[in-house]
């Protein structure tokens, strides 16, 4: 038995899919899921999504590579926030 179907949902390519999830893996994506489970919800033709992945990163480090101290003082810092590139030696 799985823990969990979800029942009539929408795949983001616009497939129709009964989800089987157990022990917090999907076991079955796909239509007719014949299966039992302790729990079952029906999306009704919701869609479901894929965990969103967070982008979020440090631009100053990206951008400096880490070779700038990002203190406001900084002449790398300065050059950083002016728009001036970064001397090579």
């Amino acid at each position: 038995m799985i823990d969990l179907l979800l029942r009539n949902a929408t795949l983001p390519d616009s497939t129709p899919a009964d989800i089987a999830i157990h022990d917090g893996k999907f076991v079955s994506v796909g239509k007719g899921f014949t299966g039992d489970a302790a729990q079952m919800l029906d999306l009704g033709g919701h869609l479901v999504c894929p965990p969103f992945v967070d982008s979020h990163f440090h631009l100053d480090s990206t951008l400096t590579s880490g070779w700038c101290d990002t203190t406001p003082a900084a002449p790398c810092w300065k050059a950083y926030k002016s728009g001036r590139k970064r001397k090579h030696s």
